[in-house]
């Protein structure tokens, strides 16, 4: 990687963005609480005029989760990410919007914004608990997960394998 070549590697986009590329863009939980839960803390104080940049090759995933937190796909820039996009103006907003900092009425805007999409209120009481299984993912396995939905399946958790689905 080079910074010098980085640098040179600029794209003018006109008009003000708001951008959703982030250097994680590619992975289900930045995407998420990176990309998304930014769009979410910003969206109410942004012009519809305001272009959303997004990363170029977005698989349907994250287009379904664009159009669910209320993205008009007409507005989007994709952008190359080895690139430095160049918008006369950027919108912002602190630091603290990104997950590390999580903000417990972003997460829960972002449910439910999500969760209306899908057919899910708020309000319902859904009850069932679940296991997300790491199965068949290439990183971050949980090495004893056999023992794991052992200990668990007495407590009525649904085991659900992820790899593969779509939003």
């Amino acid at each position: 990687f080079s910074w010098r070549s980085y640098l040179r590697r600029r794209v003018q986009i006109e008009g003000e963005c708001i951008s959703l590329v982030h250097f994680w863009w590619f992975n289900y939980y930045h995407w998420i609480f990176d990309c998304l839960a930014y769009w979410i803390a910003l969206r109410d104080h942004i012009p519809e005029t305001v272009k959303v940049l997004v990363p170029k090759s977005l698989k349907n995933w994250h287009l379904e989760t664009l159009e669910a937190v209320g993205i008009n796909p007409n507005r989007c820039v994709s952008v190359d990410p080895s690139q430095r996009a160049l918008p006369e103006r950027l919108w912002v907003a602190p630091h603290q919007w990104r997950s590390r900092w999580q903000l417990p009425e972003i997460t829960r805007r972002l449910r439910d914004c999500i969760g209306s999409s899908c057919g899910v209120r708020s309000d319902d009481s859904l009850g069932e608990k679940l296991y997300l299984s790491r199965e068949g993912c290439d990183t971050r396995r949980i090495e004893n997960e056999g023992e794991l939905l052992k200990a668990i399946e007495p407590m009525g958790f649904t085991v659900v394998q992820t790899s593969g689905m779509s939003l």
